[in-house]
């Protein structure tokens, strides 16, 4: 008989920010195709019932947010969230779900030390947005290639997300360890061919399941049109070049 998989998604909120708006579309098509979906996020603010926040109520989130500054002041990235302990009682992980999906987890809301434990309770599928996964801190680490040995002497300290002082190379260390408890229970996804490229040469996720899956767009909505009539609708001049 037909079971129907249950999808349980974490990421930072369902209707702030990019990445989140992309989780809460994809949770959506799931139930549009007749899977269970829920979402656990930090920062709640739709009214969908299927999507609950990981500290309860509406300001819950200040807390976790607080104390994660202070441990990435210190250089410790991802450490300390008191969210850990609401993830290890929440009943959506422990008897609903039979599939979770990661999405963005760097910064403010999520400690990846948590990672070991949920594999134990759950599949575990990662969709990485950027390479902070695979770096010590950085979600783009530009022209330096550290990343691929051992990090340290970070040229990029400051970018987002920043340290005050330079941990990276221990922070990669700690990915590293993390890593290799959940590596038999864990499938990488990436958006991109150029990002697996960079998973793959990765020595943190190197050997790892990475399949790529594009983002999906509402093909009603983006779809190709005639370029001279949208270029009229626009203002633009039919030889003027548009960049966008």
């Amino acid at each position: 008989m037909y079971k129907k998989i249950n999808f349980l998604q974490i990421n930072a909120s369902d209707l702030r920010w990019g990445a989140s708006i992309a989780g809460y579309r994809f949770h959506k098509g799931l139930l549009k195709q007749g899977y269970g979906s829920r979402i656990i996020c930090a920062l709640k603010e739709s009214t969908d019932e299927e999507v609950s926040s990981i500290i309860p109520g509406r300001f819950g989130y200040i807390p976790n947010a607080l104390c994660g500054k202070f441990f990435n002041f210190l250089g410790f990235q991802s450490f300390g969230y008191p969210s850990s302990f609401f993830l290890k009682n929440s009943p959506w992980i422990k008897r609903w779900a039979d599939v979770l999906i990661l999405r963005n987890l760097h910064w403010w809301y999520f400690s990846i030390s948590i990672l070991p434990w949920l594999s134990k309770q759950i599949p575990l599928i990662w969709r990485i947005p950027d390479m902070w996964p695979i770096t010590g801190k950085c979600i783009y680490p530009y022209e330096c290639e550290r990343w691929q040995q051992s990090c340290g002497r970070c040229p990029h300290l400051r970018e987002y997300p920043g340290l005050v002082f330079d941990t990276s190379s221990f922070l990669l260390k700690r990915k590293e360890r993390i890593y290799n408890n959940i590596r038999e229970n864990l499938i990488l996804v990436s958006p991109s061919r150029w990002l697996k490229d960079k998973i793959e040469r990765s020595p943190l996720t190197k050997g790892l399941n990475c399949e790529v899956i594009a983002s999906a767009v509402e093909q009603d909505l983006f779809k190709p049109g005639d370029k001279e009539s949208c270029r009229r609708s626009l203002g633009f001049e039919q030889g003027e070049k548009v960049i966008m």
